[in-house]
């Protein structure tokens, strides 16, 4: 849901950030071996992509904390790729469900649930993984191996 739709339905953001990760968690868990694995290698060349520009999401709940304008970019660029390119846009919004988790880790909004969405989402993810990624295919503060 758009933000400025939850904010005339009296929705609170973090409340749609929720049912938004929620929604793309069931994706991922509802999608096909072949697709999952084209989504995953576009997390995975996202990642390396946004890291060679500076932007440390393999660290977000540090990064976010530097740079919170970067998520409401993310945002912007997730809603126009998905006008463009189905699995692009799935694999970049992996890295925008992270950061919205970690801003509100750090923001202490539902911070619990968002770190526990965001590790089950990165199970997810890692299932369509090749196992030459490992533990480098895991931002950080939402490893699977840390909950």
């Amino acid at each position: 849901m758009l933000k400025w739709a939850a904010k005339k339905l009296g929705v609170g953001v973090v409340e749609v950030h929720l049912d938004d990760l929620a929604d793309y968690i069931e994706l991922l868990a509802k999608a096909g071996d072949d697709e999952l694995r084209l989504v995953a290698a576009e997390v995975i060349s996202f990642r390396q992509t946004l890291e060679s520009k500076g932007i440390e999401v393999g660290s977000p709940i540090e990064y976010i904390r530097r740079k919170p304008a970067m998520l409401m970019r993310m945002e912007e660029y997730v809603e126009d790729m998905a006008k463009k390119d189905r699995i692009k846009s799935l694999g970049m919004a992996a890295w925008m469900h992270t950061l919205r988790a970690a801003k509100h880790v750090v923001d202490g909004e539902r911070a619990e649930i968002f770190r526990e969405l965001a590790m089950k989402m990165w199970r997810e993810l890692a299932k369509g993984a090749s196992a030459e990624h490992g533990a480098a295919f895991f931002p950080l503060d939402f490893s699977p191996a840390n909950g």
